[in-house]
């Protein structure tokens, strides 16, 4: 299996104090096995017992790649056997528990799509922009206080550019969120410029035109993907649009691609509760 190294920036967590929380989740990118494309590794630090997890990655541009399943591409981790046959699905876009390869993940469970974080009740695996997965360890085993244990693998273009959101379960009903933007294959943590609600790295008539069609609105169309400011669509965000406007690219606060020094990155997370183109497979027939 491809070595991973770790990604320059951690997502920490907010943190509760209970008894079983998930801490931190972290990138860790493979080294490349594909032309055009970059493969990474989400995994996550936790106490107590992991329960379910659920995980979108809606792209806006670029690819995801998947292996053809003829190759030995699937939405759970390859075998050891496949691995030596096909190569290539050790670049495969799979969810796991524990393990890279079937034989070292905790026999994970795929239940449905991530309905949480509003990715539908089906899972969605295969498709060439859009991810939306919902899966668990077996029931058969319980997994305790592990330290950046992998949950998924994830390989995509170098322009890929799009919204990741995880939600992360534990056994006593603990639930954890986070979501973050993303301009590059790496999927590296972006701040997006003011008014720039389509996040297509430009402030322009677009964002204008969002803007006016959502004016007092409580909720927004789904291509406005930042800076909504809630409760409803005002001035806050057109001060926000005019701040930025004609302007091009991500706010210089963004976060770095990787480097030599690791860099910690505190989200504004929601706080736990206890109580939302052409697929790779086809062209690798």
């Amino acid at each position: 299996m491809t070595r991973s190294t770790p990604l320059a920036v951690t997502l920490v967590l907010w943190a509760a104090s209970s008894p079983a929380q998930i801490t931190a989740v972290e990138l860790f990118v493979v080294d490349p096995g594909i032309d055009g494309f970059a493969t990474t590794d989400l995994a996550v630090s936790f106490e107590g017992q992991l329960g379910e997890q659920q995980l979108t990655l809606d792209l806006l541009d670029g690819e995801i790649f998947n292996a053809a399943p003829s190759e030995g591409g699937g939405d759970l981790p390859p075998s050891e056997t496949l691995l030596a046959a096909f190569p290539l699905t050790a670049y495969d876009t799979f969810v796991t528990a524990g393990g890279l390869t079937r034989q070292t993940a905790d026999d994970p469970v795929i239940i449905g799509g991530a309905v949480d974080l509003g990715g539908g009740a089906d899972a969605a695996l295969e498709s060439a922009d859009r991810l939306s997965a919902r899966w668990a360890p077996s029931p058969a085993v319980a997994v305790q206080d592990r330290a950046a244990y992998p949950i998924s693998r994830l390989t995509v273009s170098d322009d890929a550019r799009g919204v990741l959101s995880y939600l992360g379960k534990t056994a006593d009903d603990g639930v954890f969120q986070t979501r973050w933007l993303f301009a590059s294959g790496t999927l590296a943590p972006v701040e997006p410029l003011a008014g720039d609600f389509n996040f297509d790295l430009s402030v322009n008539n677009t964002d204008l035109n969002l803007l006016l069609n959502n004016w007092g609105e409580p909720r927004v169309a789904a291509e406005w993907v930042h800076g909504f400011l809630r409760p409803e669509v005002d001035n806050g965000e057109l001060n926000a649009l005019l701040i930025s406007w004609g302007q091009s690219g991500v706010s210089p606060f963004a976060v770095p691609e990787p480097s030599a020094a690791p860099l910690l990155l505190l989200l504004a997370a929601a706080p736990p509760r206890t109580s939302s183109s052409r697929t790779r497979k086809e062209q690798a027939r």
